[in-house]
């Protein structure tokens, strides 16, 4: 083999090992890996441990959709649009199970989401709301009857929530 062709095939093999390197950084720095792995968490979730039937208790444990939800919560906040009134970026996420709405109210200081609501049955009646506060203190209130009147309020503690 002549040193002109050795040179070429070694120049195609480095061609060739720089553009996977590139793919798989711009592929590992978009995300892709870490959002996959949250939709793939949220179809092995099911309401069967139907969270409503524990609301008005004065402990609840924490369940895998609030593990979830918690998770959500965590994503960055430029996932969002910013709403009409210009007040606060927004995000819906769908599953196969619940629907959920985070907001952050950047005008009130936030960097996060700090307003969740869930709909477990889909019917555009939110089930429960979420409040993530500056002090680090997590809030939910349930509307036991799905009709959007919060009944109870449960401050998280740890791994359960207990009514306030």
């Amino acid at each position: 083999m002549k040193y002109k062709t050795f040179s070429l095939i070694r120049r195609i093999i480095i061609i060739i090992i720089a553009i996977i390197a590139i793919l798989w950084l711009f592929n590992s720095l978009c995300g892709k890996s870490k959002n996959n792995k949250l939709q793939n968490k949220d179809k092995e979730i099911s309401t069967v441990e139907n969270t409503k039937n524990n609301y008005g208790k004065d402990f609840m444990t924490l369940t895998n959709i609030d593990k979830l939800i918690l998770e959500y919560q965590k994503k960055d906040i430029s996932d969002g649009k910013i709403d009409d009134q210009g007040d606060s970026y927004k995000k819906f996420i769908t599953t196969k199970d619940f629907k959920v709405d985070l907001r952050c109210d950047f005008k009130k200081g936030y960097s996060y989401w700090n307003r969740i609501k869930v709909d477990f049955d889909k019917d555009k009646k939110w089930d429960e709301k979420w409040s993530f506060q500056k002090d680090g203190t997590i809030k939910k209130d349930v509307s036991p009857n799905d009709d959007e009147n919060y009944e109870y309020t449960y401050i998280l503690n740890g791994d359960k929530w207990e009514r306030k």
